[in-house]
């Protein structure tokens, strides 16, 4: 059941699904897998690095993962299901949310500036209760910090 819903809300809810390119799409699948799952140790990046990697986009090396991507300006950029999202202390208006240093995958959008965005260690207390969950973000209600939006690219 969980699956069909999921079916019926990526149906509706992309945007420019056809322009996506190839690279987002697999993304998108990818991550989608994980629904409900925890992912490495729980913390957000994880589930990134491992997405990342499965589709070309990331190397695990003695430094860390690598990302391949590149900075989108969603002013001038359309932003598509599977760019990443990065939060840099920021902090909405009307709730208790703040993201002081997480990021995630934009699962849909659902209009200028709103999104629905797929990610892990949010919402928990402990890691070991750290899923990976969709949630909506209006960030048309920052009322501090930065968002950055980028396009993962293969190499």
């Amino acid at each position: 059941m969980k699956r069909l819903l999921t079916i019926a809300f990526l149906a509706i809810s992309f945007t420019g699904f056809a322009q996506m390119p190839d690279l987002n799409r697999a993304m998108l699948v990818s991550v989608d897998s994980y629904i409900g799952q925890k992912v490495g140790d729980g913390v957000c990046k994880t589930l990134v690095d491992s997405v990342l990697i499965k589709n070309g986009a990331g190397t695990n090396n003695a430094n860390g993962v690598g990302y391949f991507c590149y900075t989108l300006d969603p002013k001038k950029e359309i932003v598509y299901s599977g760019d990443i999202i990065y939060f840099d202390k920021v902090k909405l208006k009307g709730d208790d949310t703040y993201y002081k240093d997480h990021i995630a995958f934009i699962y849909a959008t659902n209009g200028r500036n709103k999104y629905y965005i797929i990610h892990q260690n949010f919402g928990v207390n402990s890691l070991d209760d750290s899923r990976v969950v969709i949630t909506r973000l209006d960030l048309t209600k920052i009322k501090r910090g930065k968002v950055s939006f980028y396009r993962p690219i293969s190499l």
